[in-house]
């Protein structure tokens, strides 16, 4: 659904639908991956094993063409449970989990079409990817699981074909998450239980591994700061320092934090202001501060707040943070000022759903998303299939419900937020997928 936003309400002007729910879209159902490229938006299909495009005018959604996988009498031939997707120029990459591959798409505007050019299959060259990350606009990597493989791929474009360029066996086991930073890959592996670094040679194209670094547990997010690396790792956050002269991880420190090493549901979120950094972790109903200090290499416990809270996201702005937060007595958000100077954090501001006392917002209950775009935070909840725009006055610091819109489940006048999930904002546009709803939604 596309709904216009002036600044102080949600009006709907058009909604585009599965046809399994008497809808216009041929391949929705099981709306998952979205991404825009200039007019058009991309959506993949989990359930119709698809990719499609649609048009937004201003008025009014137009399906301009899809393509589905052959199962289903299509021209793809491996879109089996498609997922994610990329876009990359004329050029879309997709995985199926389903097929376990990775396709590339070719997008002709002109023709409003799209071909199939390239597949890397499970059984001949990639088992279970477990994460991608790109070293340049040709060049990327993949780690697979099952088989404890890194490899190098090379896309060209102009040929259309997509090939391996090395592959390595030899040294990671069970890889699971990557990143790159200048020459090096890092790659997190949870079976051999290290952290494996390996070079990447412009010029001779080839990636070689460098070294390990053994840790203690299962990597949950690995990031870097400067020549540091930071990684959650069961319920210690570890910092490395990274010296790139001599290619060599060494460990500095690591600290306990609040996060629960055996939840599979739920993630410890961080963001950091300065050289703080904040966690919030649903799994132990916490709220920590940490000070990180690259003189001494220490990170160090600042303060904890435990219990009465129950935090699922975070984010931060000009001294700021901002949660949202299901606890029984908030169901709302909850914004907390920063001062560097007395390292406190105070609560200034929230709002809750007015299920709870007090409570003025009109579907916050269970909030689980958070994005904030200048002084407005856009929050999810998909118990209350709705969206919710709440605007930060600093002046006043006070948190004022700006728009709300549900699905007509709940009674609302959209017909496309039943189960609202993913989400994506520019400066005019929010858009949503519905993983109940099988839509591409507007705000």
């Amino acid at each position: 659904c596309a709904f216009d936003w002036d600044g102080s309400s949600l009006t709907e002007l058009g909604c585009i639908s599965d046809d399994s729910v008497g809808g216009s879209a041929t391949e929705l159902d099981g709306a998952s991956g979205i991404t825009l490229s200039g007019d058009y938006i991309f959506v993949t299909s989990s359930q119709d094993d698809a990719v499609s495009v649609f048009t937004w005018s201003g008025s009014s959604f137009s399906e301009v063409t899809t393509i589905t996988d052959d199962s289903h009498s299509g021209d793809a031939t491996e879109l089996n449970k498609a997922n994610s997707l990329k876009i990359d120029g004329d050029y879309i990459f997709t995985t199926s989990q389903g097929d376990e591959a990775l396709s590339v798409f070719k997008w002709d505007e002109s023709a409003t079409t799209l071909s199939e050019v390239a597949v890397l299959k499970n059984d001949v060259e990639i088992d279970d990817p477990t994460s991608i990350s790109f070293l340049n606009s040709s060049q990327f990597i993949v780690t697979s699981s099952n088989d404890n493989a890194v490899r190098l791929f090379t896309w060209d474009s102009a040929n259309n074909s997509l090939s391996i360029t090395e592959e390595d066996k030899a040294n990671s086991s069970v890889p699971s998450v990557s990143f790159v930073s200048g020459d090096y890959v890092f790659i997190g592996s949870n079976g051999s239980l290290t952290i494996d670094a390996y070079d990447w040679d412009t010029s001779l194209q080839s990636l070689d591994f460098n070294n390990s670094t053994s840790i203690d547990d299962t990597i949950r997010s690995i990031i870097q700061i400067d020549s540091y690396i930071f990684t959650t790792i069961a319920n210690s956050i570890y910092i490395y320092k990274w010296d790139s002269d001599i290619a060599t991880l060494t460990s500095t420190t690591n600290i306990g934090v609040s996060c629960s090493p055996t939840s599979s549901n739920e993630e410890c979120n961080m963001t950091a202001i300065g050289d703080y950094l904040f966690l919030v972790s649903k799994d132990e109903n916490a709220l920590a501060v940490y000070k990180w200090d690259k003189d001494t290499e220490e990170l160090s416990s600042i303060s904890e707040e435990v219990g009465g809270i129950s935090p699922t996201d975070i984010v931060s702005n000009d001294g700021y943070v901002f949660i949202t937060d299901k606890y029984s007595t908030i169901h709302g958000v909850v914004v907390y000022q920063w001062d560097d100077a007395n390292e406190t954090l105070t609560k200034v501001a929230s709002i809750s759903d007015d299920s709870v006392d007090g409570g003025t917002a009109q579907a916050l209950k269970s909030p689980s998303s958070l994005t904030l775009l200048e002084n407005h935070l856009f929050v999810t909840s998909d118990s209350e299939d709705s969206v919710t725009i709440i605007k930060w006055d600093e002046s006043t610091q006070s948190l004022t419900e700006s728009a709300v819109i549900q699905d007509d489940s709940q009674g609302g006048s959209a017909k496309g937020l039943d189960g609202a999930n993913g989400v994506i904002v520019d400066e005019e546009y929010i858009f949503v997928t519905s993983n109940e709803d099988n839509q591409v939604v507007t705000l």
